[in-house]
């Protein structure tokens, strides 16, 4: 499987009265052409900035990113913004955590879909509403002629959702960033978007980065899986080695917090992480997990793990993941 995104050491930091905050440290990763990944970790685990800084989307006056990311071999980081600009869109498309803050208020549904092909494809009007009409027949939006004259105000949660990933598709992206997609929808809903989401890959054979916090999503969709956890990338692998065999203990209890519908009221609470994330403005020594962790020591208080190969194609950054694997 050939390589079309690859991120390598990538950096980002913010601007703040008090300084600079490093909020992205050192991540790694790629995407195959066609596969999925998915990228994981609780709210402040900086998932959602690493998905914006892949697009450049962050304010360059505030934001200081390093690193790599290449896209068909071609770094993002370096291209100027006009260039950047055809890329965003066109050959990568984004869905947004938040459709109602995403899309324009005073533009008809329609207008803001056929926006897009118009800016990127050489198209008339006329054959860009026509594109954006199929876009919404594609995407299972019922009655697409009178959603295409109607504001996003007009629209549920769902369907705002549906026209986000319409959007994204317009130009037909060889990769899809898709940003917490299911995220404060109703599970019906939300699983409809993720059959949508299924369907649409297997058609256009496109790669997809999904940014999520729900592990149900990733069993659902994902190829393999990036645990991030304060900034930093502790562990990856593919699904099935991620869900079987868990390195981190961070992982572990991400996975023991996901409801079961087998699961019974003899078998106990889920389980809960204590704590919460650090800030990225804190200092930190050592392993930022260690004050959560059940299975952390001295060591993990004072040398900062490093990722190591738990199998060809399995990473974790744990001084105890020896002892995580057999819990």
């Amino acid at each position: 499987m050939s390589v079309i995104l690859e991120v390598h050491d990538l950096d980002v930091s913010f601007t703040a009265p008090a300084g600079s905050v490093r909020v992205v440290r050192g991540v790694s990763f790629s995407v195959g052409t066609a596969e999925t990944v998915a990228i994981v970790g609780e709210s402040g685990s900086g998932k959602s900035v690493t998905a914006l800084s892949l697009m450049r989307l962050h304010d360059p006056d505030k934001t200081r990113i390093s690193g790599s990311v290449k896209f068909k071999g071609t770094e993002l980081l370096e291209v100027p913004e006009i260039r950047m600009r055809s890329v965003r869109g066109n050959a990568i498309g984004m869905i947004f955590q938040e459709p109602m803050s995403s899309l324009n208020p005073l533009m008809q549904i329609g207008d803001q879909i056929a926006e897009a092909i118009l800016l990127h494809r050489d198209k008339s009007r006329t054959e860009a509403r026509r594109r954006a009409l199929g876009l919404l027949i594609q995407v299972g939006i019922a009655d697409p002629e009178r959603r295409m004259r109607e504001y996003p105000h007009q629209l549920s949660g769902g369907m705002r959702q549906r026209v986000m990933i319409a959007m994204a598709l317009a130009c037909d992206p060889e990769v899809l960033i898709a940003d917490e997609p299911t995220t404060a929808l109703d599970v019906t809903v939300q699983a409809q978007i993720l059959d949508l989401m299924r369907e649409l890959k297997t058609r256009t054979g496109s790669s997809i980065v999904i940014i999520t916090h729900d592990l149900g999503v990733v069993a659902e969709l994902a190829d393999r899986v990036v645990i991030m956890y304060a900034g930093t990338k502790v562990e990856e692998g593919t699904t099935e080695e991620i869900f079987s065999r868990p390195a981190h203990p961070y992982t572990i209890g991400l996975l023991g917090a996901i409801p079961s519908l087998t699961r019974n009221r003899n078998d106990g609470p889920l389980t809960e992480i204590p704590g919460q994330v650090p800030p990225a403005n804190q200092a930190r020594v050592g392993c930022s997990f260690a004050a959560r962790c059940s299975f952390s020591s001295s060591i993990c208080f004072e040398i900062e793990p490093k990722l190591e190969q738990v199998s060809s194609s399995h990473v974790a950054a744990c001084h105890h993941k020896s002892e995580a694997l057999l819990a």
